[in-house]
């Protein structure tokens, strides 16, 4: 209590008449003359009659304790402290306390209990680097017992079982949550590669969950119309551009796996007698039916995709039919063991389907 007083008396040896303080007005004396000053809280004050006296005394803090915004409060001896070390700076404003750093945050290396080198977001680790040049980013990223390196997962619980593995990338919820000792996967996308379990490896996963055991493997997208899956691609840069090695690409409309068979670009054959067996450098199929008809048979299993041309060269067929089958007739030919081109100039084009021929 340190606030200027005046005091005033009614007459030489009168009684305490007012007292005022720095704010509130006089404060009067009651009947009996007396005007009493009594503490609150931490403050407590003693009245000596003996000497004419008022002891004033602050029996604790006048603040006790500090709330941060996180943790719990911090009792305090009257004065708080808050002090900077090196690169870490503090400065006071109204109910503020502001700490600022002039260079980075310098963890130390992530321990196997996630004690030290770790962050944590409500108790959880979120950010470490356990392990050799590993990143790990989201809650149950990774784990404190891989002794692979060089591996990166972000989301929740990506590489989480992940044990001896190195160079796997993993970026999404769960991305290869489940693999133990699998090295150099990319899977983008919630679940890619969550099917991996083991040691696969060498995958590029990109919003598929992967088959068990697999390698090597390409995926992108899943099959499907429903939630998480693709029926209809676009790729840009494809149109126009003439490749070296060609070859046919073919598609499994049940899975969507990609794959090829070689493509003749050349081959002319002229054919003029009957029967002729077609043979695997065959593609161009040029058939003289000036004098005879013909009959040209197709391999039984050429390759998915293979692809062959014939046509009426001398414009008799409407005379002289051409007749297309396979060898022995073991093969269908638009659900038909024999194809008659009979129209004068006719040409066709036929390609195998894997166990039938198809005329387009």
């Amino acid at each position: 209590m340190s606030q200027a007083g005046q005091y005033m008396f009614l007459s030489s040896g009168g009684a305490l008449e007012t007292l005022t303080g720095n704010s509130g007005g006089p404060v009067g004396a009651d009947a009996s003359h007396n005007i009493n000053i009594i503490g609150s809280d931490d403050i407590t004050v003693t009245g000596n009659p003996g000497t004419n006296t008022l002891t004033i005394d602050v029996s604790g803090d006048v603040a006790t304790t500090f709330d941060a915004d996180l943790g719990t409060a911090v009792p305090l001896a009257g004065v708080l402290n808050i002090v900077g070390g090196a690169n870490i700076h503090t400065s006071g404003a109204t109910d503020t306390i502001t700490v600022s750093l002039d260079n980075a945050i310098d963890l130390p290396i992530t321990d196997t209990l996630f004690d030290q080198g770790a962050l944590l977001l409500g108790g959880i680790v979120f950010l470490h680097s356990y392990g050799t040049n590993n990143v790990f980013l989201g809650s149950d990223a990774g784990n404190g017992t891989l002794v692979g390196d060089s591996n990166t997962g972000i989301g929740f619980q990506s590489l989480f079982s992940l044990t001896s593995g190195l160079g796997n990338s993993g970026l999404g919820a769960f991305a290869l949550t489940s693999i133990t000792s699998g090295s150099e996967n990319i899977a983008i996308g919630a679940s890619a590669g969550i099917n991996y379990v083991s040691s696969e490896s060498s995958n590029i996963i990109i919003g598929n969950s992967g088959t068990v055991t697999e390698s090597n493997v390409i995926r992108i997208g899943t099959q499907g119309a429903g939630a998480g899956q693709q029926n209809t691609c676009f790729i840009a840069g494809i149109t126009g551009v003439t490749v070296a090695n060609q070859a046919l690409v073919t598609l499994n409309t049940a899975t969507g796996q990609l794959g090829t068979t070689s493509m003749a670009t050349s081959g002319y054959t002229n054919v003029h007698t009957s029967p002729y067996v077609v043979l695997t450098t065959d593609f161009y199929l040029s058939v003289d039916t000036s004098t005879i008809a013909i009959t040209v048979q197709l391999p039984n299993a050429p390759a998915t995709g293979r692809i062959f041309n014939i046509k009426d060269r001398t414009g008799n067929a409407a005379t002289h039919n051409i007749t297309v089958t396979t060898v022995g007739g073991a093969i269908n030919i638009d659900a038909a063991v024999t194809f008659v081109m009979n129209t004068a100039y006719e040409a066709i084009n036929v390609i195998f389907n894997g166990s039938t021929y198809e005329v387009f």
